[in-house]
C-alpha cells in the first residue's frame, strides 16, 4: 500500500510544478541591471530598450555630462552607400538622440533596467530638485515613449530630441578625419515641423532617408511625455524617400498619441509580462548565470520582432562605433537567433523566418549564386545581396536554423517553405562538387571562416565547414522528402551524392580544417566542427569511435584556441559541444573561463577589436540550456549535462523538437517533476532521464499511456494540448 501511495504522489507532482504560483515580478526583478551613481558615457555601461526594430542605449550625455542621452538606432536607418577603403557594406547609422537635461547640477543618480516591464527608469537629483524618468519602446506602433517628472526647479528640466549626422560609425571607431571623405558624405540633418510634430530629416548621399518624428506633451502636473518614431525609406530619389519616411514616422507618432500614455503603457507591460512568463529557469546554486540568461532573453526581444522581416545585424537594435555594422552570415546571425529555441521564444524569433523568406522570394540569394541555386556570402545589408565568397557553409547553417524552427514549432508549413530553399541550396552546392579518381565527390577549394588569410594561403579542397554542411543538406532533404511525402524526383541524386561524398578530412588530432591543413592554430569559429554542433550528424551516441573523435577534435580546437585566438563565442560554442558529450563540468568551465577573462561588459554587451557586437552574449542562452535540455535527432534529453556545482535547478516550459514544452526539477542530484505538454500531438521520444529504470507515463487525468522502450529511449503518442507526467519505479 505504501509503495502504491508513493507512486501516486510522484505521478501527480509534475503537474504542480507547471501550475505553482511564481511571483514573476519578484523573480525577474532580481535579474535587473541597476546603477547607483555610476552612469557614464560608455555604450557598454548603458541601459537599453528596444521593440525588435529600433532601439536606444541610455548613457550619460557626452555633450552635457549633467544629463542623459538615449542614442537611437533603426535596422533600416542605413547609409545606402559604401565609402571605398573604409567600409565593408552599407553602414547602420546613429539615428539621433532623446536627451534629458537637468536645470541644476547633478548630485546623485540611479538607473534601472526593468526586464519584467520592458523599460528603463531612473532618478536624477540636482541642487534644484529631482527628476524621475522612464522610457520604453512599444511594439504596436514602434514608438519610443519617455516620461519625465520634475520637482521644484527641475520642473523645467528639458526632455527633447537632438539630431545625429548620418555618417558611418567606422569614423568613430577608427578615428578617421571626416573631412577627408567629404565627397561621400550626406547633407547635415534638416530640422523642421509638420503641424505639431517635430521632424529631423536625414537624406542620404545617393538614395534613401530616415526621419525622426516626435511630439512632446506637457500635462497639467508638469509631467512631460515624449513620443518618437523613426521612419525609413530606400527610395532612389532622396526627396521622395524623405517624404515617405516622414509620412510613416508621423503616422506612428500620431497613433501613439491618440491611444494615450496610460493605454500604451498597460499594453506594453502586458506584452513583456507574457513574454517573460513563457519560460522559467532557476539555478539556485549559480545566480550569476541565471541572471545572464534572463538579461539575454530581454535583449533578444528588444532586437527581434514577431511582425518584422528585418533580421538582427551584429549590434542588434542598438548602434555604436563598429567595424561590423552589417549583417554577417557566417556566425553572427546564427548565434544571435539560437535563444529562441529551447528558451521558448519562437514568436519573437519569427523575424528570422520572414527575413529568409523575403530574401529568397526577392531573388537576392539566387543573385549571390551567380548561376544555379542559391548562396550567401559573408555579409550584407537587409537586402541579402552579399559580398565575400567561398564560404560554402553559410547558407546551410542559416537553413539549419530555419529547420530547427520548423521542428521546435511543429508547424509543417514552415517545413514546406524550407524544402524548396534547401533544394536550391543543394543545386548550388552540387556545382561545387567534383568526382575524383577515388569515385568520391570532393568539394571545390573554399574557405573556413577567418581561418585562412586568402592573401597568403590559397583556398583548399574539402574544407570541413563546407563538406559537413553539404552532408547535412543532403541528409535533411532526404528525411524531409520522406516525412512530408514530397516524393521529389531528385531524391535519388541526393542519395547518390550523400552515399559517395568524400569523408570529412581527419588526421591524428581529429578533424582537419580541410584536406590540406590540419588544425594547428587557434580558430575562434570552430567551423571545422559543424557536424558535431550544430548539425549533430556526428554525435557521441553513434558509438565509442565517434565519441573519441569528437573528444579529440574538440579538445584540440579548444586548447589551442583558448591559448591563442579565441573570441567570446568560442567559449559559448565549446560549452554546447561539451554539453553534447554529457560533460557538464567541462561545459560550465568554458563559459566560466569567458567570465574570468571579463569578455562581457557591465551591461552584458560584448566588445571585440572591431567594436560592439551582440551574438556572443545571446548565444549564452543556448549554452546554459544545453546543459539542462537537449533536443536533436528527434530525441529529447532531460538534464543531459548538469555540472557538479549545480545541485538545485528547475525549468518550466522549455521547448523541444516536436513542439513539446518540457518542465523538470533537479534537486540534490535527483531528477523529478518531469512534465511534457504537447502542442501539436506528435510522437514524443525521450532518452530515459533515470538510466536503466522503468518509466511510467500518465496523462493529466492520471491515465497510464502506452509506451515503447528500446536502448533506454522511451516513445509514446500524444494528443494536442495534453500534458504527460513521466516518473520511474
Amino acid at each position: 500500500m505504501k509503495k502504491h501511495l508513493f507512486l501516486l504522489i510522484i505521478s501527480i507532482l509534475p503537474f504542480s510544478l507547471s501550475a505553482q504560483k511564481i511571483n514573476w515580478k519578484e523573480l525577474v526583478s532580481k535579474q535587473d541591471l541597476t546603477w547607483n551613481n555610476n552612469v557614464d558615457s560608455s555604450f557598454f555601461n548603458g541601459a537599453f530598450i528596444g521593440d525588435g526594430i529600433q532601439g536606444a542605449m541610455i548613457m550619460q550625455d557626452t555633450k552635457n555630462p549633467n544629463g542623459l542621452r538615449m542614442l537611437l538606432s533603426h535596422y533600416k536607418a542605413i547609409s545606402h552607400s559604401i565609402i571605398p577603403k573604409l567600409e565593408f557594406c552599407d553602414s547602420k547609422l546613429y539615428a539621433g538622440n532623446i536627451i534629458i537635461a537637468p536645470v541644476g547640477k547633478q548630485t546623485n543618480q540611479t538607473m534601472r533596467m526593468n526586464l519584467y516591464d520592458g523599460e528603463a527608469s531612473g532618478t536624477i537629483n540636482t541642487e534644484n530638485g529631482s527628476i524621475v524618468w522612464r522610457a520604453f519602446a512599444e511594439r504596436k506602433n514602434n514608438v519610443f515613449v519617455v516620461e519625465l517628472k520634475g520637482t521644484n526647479g527641475e520642473k523645467a528640466a528639458k526632455l527633447g530630441v537632438r539630431e545625429e549626422w548620418g555618417i558611418t560609425p567606422r569614423f568613430y571607431i577608427r578615428k578617421q578625419n571626416i573631412s577627408d571623405y567629404a565627397e561621400y558624405l550626406p547633407p547635415k540633418p534638416e530640422l523642421t515641423k509638420q503641424n505639431s510634430i517635430d521632424l529631423v530629416i536625414n537624406k542620404m548621399k545617393k538614395l534613401g532617408a530616415h526621419v525622426l518624428a516626435s511630439k512632446l506633451i506637457t500635462k497639467a502636473d508638469d509631467t512631460q511625455i515624449l513620443y518618437l518614431a523613426i521612419g525609413t525609406s530606400d527610395n532612389a530619389d532622396v526627396d521622395i524617400a524623405a517624404t515617405e519616411a516622414t509620412t510613416d514616422a508621423v503616422a506612428r507618432v500620431q497613433a501613439a498619441v491618440n491611444e494615450g500614455y496610460v493605454a500604451i503603457t498597460k499594453r506594453h507591460q502586458e506584452w513583456w509580462h507574457k513574454y517573460m512568463q513563457s519560460s522559467y529557469l532557476e539555478i539556485k546554486d549559480d545566480p550569476y548565470w541565471q541572471k545572464i540568461w534572463y538579461i539575454q532573453l530581454y535583449k533578444f526581444a528588444c532586437s527581434s520582432s514577431e511582425k518584422s522581416d528585418l533580421i538582427m545585424d551584429t549590434q542588434g537594435a542598438w548602434i555604436w562605433g563598429s567595424a561590423w555594422a552589417a549583417i554577417w552570415w557566417n556566425l553572427n546571425v546564427q548565434l544571435s537567433y539560437i535563444p529562441m529555441f529551447t528558451a521558448n521564444k519562437l514568436d519573437v524569433g519569427k523575424s528570422y523566418i520572414t527575413c529568409i523568406d523575403r530574401m529568397y522570394k526577392s531573388g537576392a540569394l539566387s543573385k549571390n549564386a551567380k548561376g544555379k541555386g542559391i548562396y550567401i556570402g559573408r555579409l550584407s545589408t537587409y537586402d541579402g545581396i552579399g559580398t565575400f565568397g567561398d564560404e560554402l557553409g553559410n547558407l546551410p547553417w542559416l537553413l539549419q536554423l530555419y529547420w530547427r524552427y520548423w521542428k521546435y514549432s511543429g508547424d509543417d508549413a514552415i517545413g514546406k517553405s524550407l524544402f524548396p530553399m534547401l533544394k536550391d541550396n543543394a543545386e548550388f552546392l552540387i556545382t561545387r562538387l567534383q568526382k575524383g579518381a577515388d569515385g568520391k565527390y570532393h568539394l571545390d577549394p573554399s574557405r573556413s571562416p577567418e581561418y585562412e588569410d586568402v592573401s597568403k594561403i590559397p583556398l583548399s579542397p574539402d574544407a570541413n565547414y563546407g563538406l559537413m554542411s553539404v552532408s547535412w543538406v543532403f541528409q535533411t532533404l532526404l528525411t524531409m522528402d520522406k516525412e512530408l511525402k514530397f516524393n521529389d524526383p531528385k531524391r535519388k541524386d541526393w542519395q547518390e551524392k550523400l552515399d559517395n561524398l568524400a569523408a570529412f578530412p581527419t588526421n591524428e588530432n581529429g578533424y582537419m580544417v580541410n584536406a590540406d591543413m590540419g588544425f594547428d592554430g587557434g580558430h575562434r569559429h570552430a567551423s571545422h566542427l559543424m557536424s558535431i554542433y550544430p548539425y549533430h550528424t556526428v554525435n557521441p551516441e553513434q558509438g565509442q569511435n565517434a565519441r573519441e573523435l569528437i573528444e579529440k577534435s574538440t579538445n584540440r580546437w579548444y586548447n589551442l584556441t583558448e591559448a591563442n585566438g579565441y573570441a567570446g563565442f568560442s567559449f559559448t560554442k565549446a560549452c554546447m559541444i561539451y554539453a553534447t558529450l554529457g560533460n557538464g563540468d567541462k561545459a560550465l568551465a568554458t563559459i566560466e573561463s569567458m567570465k574570468q577573462k571579463k569578455l562581457m561588459q557591465p551591461n552584458t554587451m560584448y566588445f571585440e577589436s572591431g567594436g560592439a557586437v551582440i551574438e556572443t552574449p545571446l548565444s549564452l542562452v543556448e549554452s546554459i540550456d544545453y546543459m539542462l535540455l537537449q533536443s536533436w535527432n528527434g530525441i529529447i534529453r532531460i538534464f543531459p549535462a548538469v555540472p557538479e556545482k549545480w545541485k538545485n535547478i528547475a525549468f518550466n516550459d522549455f521547448r523541444a523538437q516536436g513542439a513539446f514544452l518540457v518542465s523538470a526539477k533537479f534537486e540534490n542530484n535527483t531528477i523529478s517533476n518531469v512534465l511534457v505538454r504537447s502542442e501539436k500531438g506528435k510522437t514524443c521520444i525521450i532518452k530515459n532521464p533515470w538510466k536503466g529504470k522503468m518509466l511510467i507515463v500518465k496523462d493529466q487525468n492520471g491515465k497510464r499511456i502506452k509506451t515503447t522502450i528500446a536502448n533506454d529511449i522511451i516513445t509514446f503518442k500524444t494528443k494536442v494540448g495534453n500534458k504527460y507526467s513521466i516518473t520511474h519505479i
